[in-house]
């Protein structure tokens, strides 16, 4: 334990802009960061700026980070690879490993946790919760009013109104749902089966239109 602390660095540095190599311990800027690595917290007023970050980055405005191994936290985080918790009002990231909280969250490469009023990524392994979710694909769980899948989807969808664009190996559980092709199970008042080629348009939905209770359709 004495060790471990021995190699801690608790030096406080307060001012107005750095752009240090390197910066350790706790600092805290009123304008801003720009730093190639930073190991402990770092707090700006306006921006950091940072290469590689392991621990905290705080700013006001933003945050642009190539790598974050820690928590981000700002009103825009724009994080090209983070391993660890953004929580910003709108998060752009191109990969993300952990747990993402805002307004809005963009991420390219989504793998663990999505909470946002507006999620939207390529890719999405985990679990996406927010009012609007949308992705290209899914592996794992959308919940929120409306979920869109634009193409492929493994999982599941929970809410007022479920889409998957291609293929859907899974469950739709909500009020409207709607998958082109797979192997499903969907929950609802309406259930749309549009690639039932040569049918009428009306003998696309299971079951009739104008039920009011619940029911079961499948492909």
């Amino acid at each position: 334990m004495t060790s471990l602390l021995s190699d801690l660095d608790l030096s406080v540095k307060i001012g107005i802009y750095s752009d240090e190599l390197e910066e350790r311990g706790l600092v805290g800027r009123l304008v801003g960061n720009n730093h190639q690595t930073m190991n402990g917290v770092q707090l700006a007023g306006v921006f950091n700026r940072t290469e590689k970050a392991y621990g905290v980055s705080g700013a006001v405005f933003y945050n642009k980070l190539d790598k974050s191994y820690g928590v981000t936290a700002g009103l825009v985080n724009n994080v090209d690879k983070s391993y660890g918790l953004n929580l910003g009002g709108f998060n752009y990231l191109h990969s993300s490993r952990g747990i993402n909280s805002g307004f809005v969250n963009d991420v390219d490469d989504s793998r663990g946790i999505n909470l946002a009023f507006l999620n939207a990524s390529d890719k999405s392994i985990g679990v996406d919760y927010a009012v609007f979710n949308y992705t290209k694909n899914l592996i794992g769980v959308q919940a929120g009013i409306a979920n869109d899948v634009d193409k492929d989807a493994k999982g599941v969808q929970v809410g007022f109104m479920n889409r998957v664009g291609g293929e859907l190996k899974g469950v739709q559980v909500g009020w409207f749902n709607g998958a082109d092709k797979g192997t499903y199970i969907q929950f609802g008042l309406l259930n749309f089966h549009p690639a039932k080629a040569g049918l009428p348009w009306y003998k696309k939905f299971i079951p009739f239109i104008g039920s009011w209770s619940p029911f079961i359709g499948w492909n």
